[in-house]
């Protein structure tokens, strides 16, 4: 009986740490999205109003990403440059549209993934946050320099 109850408890031992690090590595963040995160919290982050990003799709040299602020939300298209992740362009729903992308300087297939991706890993998120993002209407390109989000 005693032998019984051992075995059981080091299979408990050993499974119960790689259940939670397969749990953690389907959670886990690309090198590309934490740099895209830490973009746009580098730039909009503020101690009184935290800048939450989640979704981030990336497709070769582009991503996206959704953000909430407060009651405020949109969307960030960023290209990868020698400088690292750089915002190029704010928006709400437009930013979902490939034909938006393509006109923004994105290739047609590069549009047509990133989009797809997008809209896949929305699916997961709630109606309210997703409508937090339409908040955002058009599209603005932005000059890294100046802040926009609030």
């Amino acid at each position: 009986m005693k032998t019984h109850f051992f075995k059981k408890m080091l299979l408990m031992a050993v499974i119960a740490p790689l259940l939670t690090m397969v749990a953690y590595l389907a959670t886990a963040q690309t090198p590309d999205e934490v740099a895209v995160e830490f973009t746009l919290k580098q730039q909009w982050d503020k101690p009184d109003h935290p800048l939450q990003v989640s979704p981030i799709v990336v497709v070769d040299q582009y991503a996206i990403a959704g953000w909430v602020q407060g009651e405020r939300g949109g969307r960030a298209l960023l290209r990868r440059s020698h400088h690292g992740w750089e915002v190029f362009m704010c928006g709400g729903d437009d930013l979902t549209k490939p034909h938006v992308l393509t006109q923004s300087g994105l290739d047609s297939v590069s549009a047509d993934t990133l989009t797809q991706h997008l809209k896949q890993a929305e699916q997961s998120l709630t109606p309210e946050t997703r409508k937090q993002f339409s908040i955002f209407g058009g599209v603005m390109p932005v000059n890294v320099d100046h802040s926009h989000m609030h």
